[in-house]
């Protein structure tokens, strides 16, 4: 027990605001952790969290890295930051698209430091033409259907 801990009648001290914020961050992603079963079984994405994981990452101020994510943890941020890569490249956004590839190569660091890889998807296939629907048969306007 620390002197702090002594002068407060023995309870432990309240966290200060940093250590409240990393306490949080740890606790969500464990929580996450223990979700990934059930929200397979929902048929929904199992790491749709690391997103918020990531924004603890790089905003630097809980102590958590892309080292303390898992190898499947890691491939689910990669995938996830390929497809907004690739949103950014289409709508000309240069500076999203630097970031989401920074993101991937820190996250293959850690992979391939694991002796471990990730392979991306392939691109979304997109139709070259898109034909508008026909209208529909109103015989008061004299239309015919097509």
């Amino acid at each position: 027990m620390s002197a702090r801990d002594l002068m407060s009648g023995g309870r432990p001290a309240p966290l200060t605001p940093a250590e409240q914020a990393k306490k949080e961050a740890w606790d969500e992603l464990a929580i996450r952790r223990g979700q990934i079963a059930s929200m397979q079984a929902m048929g929904n994405n199992p790491y749709q969290y690391m997103q918020t994981m990531k924004g603890h990452v790089t905003g630097g101020q809980v102590g958590m890295g892309y080292a303390d994510f898992a190898v499947e943890e890691l491939r689910a941020l990669c995938d996830q930051e390929l497809e907004f890569q690739r949103s950014s490249v289409s709508m000309g956004d240069e500076k999203g698209a630097a970031e989401a590839s920074a993101c991937i190569a820190a996250c293959l660091d850690v992979l391939h430091s694991r002796q471990q890889t990730w392979n991306p998807s392939d691109p979304p296939v997109k139709d070259s033409a898109i034909e508008p629907p026909h209208p529909p048969h109103d015989p008061s306007r004299g239309r015919t259907p097509a």
